[in-house]
């Protein structure tokens, strides 16, 4: 099973067990639980055994990871589709990709939460970061660049980039700012 975690670790704490936030909620993970979701902190983890898949299944229940039973390109995509990609405030970009600081630039300016389809078709387009698409003041101008067709909705577009010619690349991409921990998911 390949499965990625969710959630932001709580710094500190007074327990030695690992503390997790999400969505408003606070989850203490220990043993299996614990290791199983720091290994897909930072990649794609696959598990090795039944017994590690169904604490899997068990952290999905809880919202703590997404997971899928397929091994392939299009399952590592379609489980950030199911994330919310939140960038992590860093000053420094000097080692990021260029692919990599053109995401993050998207994810920290385009003023609404980017989903993994969006982020897809602004870089399947070769739409760049620029003025008049950023910001809270900008924000129409950037959702008619994703759906210019006013009859398409979200599902249609995550569909279509599923077969986009950049979509292993923008996945390689977001799970290298994942494992920079320059972008949490959610």
């Amino acid at each position: 099973m390949l499965y990625v975690s969710k959630g932001i670790p709580e710094k500190g704490g007074l327990t030695p067990h690992l503390r997790i936030v999400i969505g408003g909620q606070t989850f203490t993970l220990f043993g299996q639980e614990e290791e199983l979701w720091l290994r897909g902190r930072l990649d794609l983890a696959r598990t090795a055994s039944e017994q590690e898949a169904q604490t899997v299944r068990s952290l999905l229940r809880s919202g703590l990871v997404e997971s899928s039973a397929q091994d392939d390109p299009a399952a590592r995509y379609s489980l950030l589709c199911r994330c919310i990609l939140a960038p992590v405030k860093q000053s420094k970009r000097n080692a990021l990709r260029r692919d990599e600081k053109i995401i993050l630039d998207w994810l920290i300016g385009a003023g609404i939460r980017l989903s993994m389809p969006e982020l897809m078709c602004l870089f399947d387009h070769h739409v760049r970061p620029a003025k008049e698409l950023l910001g809270e003041d900008n924000q129409h101008n950037l959702l008619k660049q994703i759906y210019p067709d006013e009859g398409e909705g979200a599902e249609t577009l995550e569909e279509r980039m599923l077969h986009a010619k950049t979509r292993d690349a923008v996945v390689d991409a977001v799970f290298g700012l994942l494992r920079k921990k320059r972008v949490v998911l959610l």
